[in-house]
């Protein structure tokens, strides 16, 4: 059972609605507005959105340190470092890119599992 033990939280305004598209996904500033949007393909997250900011403007919380339940894009097994697809689901990395967490469960497609909150880039 998943489950989630944040240690930081931010709170970011939202660029849009992202109550059926964003909880549980990696999210990014946007480089203009600075609001929250999913975050890209291989992008650097700021962290994991915690709740489900409605419109533009409304605050989202983020979590950037701790453990959080994060939504997968893919197949993955505990330890695996896990960075973002296209949507702001986590996949495993194959090679060099952001990473964003670490799984502390395995899980497979559209499972949401807890995984550690990290920053890292790997070569």
């Amino acid at each position: 059972m998943s489950q989630s033990t944040p240690i930081m939280h931010v709170s970011v305004a939202s660029a849009s609605d992202l109550s059926t598209t964003g909880q549980y996904r990696f999210v990014k500033k946007n480089t203009t507005s600075g609001k929250l949007e999913l975050a890209g393909s291989n992008l650097m997250p700021l962290g994991i959105l915690q709740d489900k900011p409605d419109a533009d403007g409304v605050a989202g919380l983020v979590c950037i340190g701790g453990t959080s339940k994060l939504k997968l894009g893919g197949t993955v097994a505990i330890g695996d470092m896990l960075i973002s697809d296209s949507s702001g689901d986590a996949v495993k990395t194959g090679a060099a890119g952001m990473v964003g967490a670490i799984a502390m469960e395995a899980g497979v497609d559209n499972d949401i599992i807890e995984v550690l909150v990290i920053h890292l880039y790997v070569a």
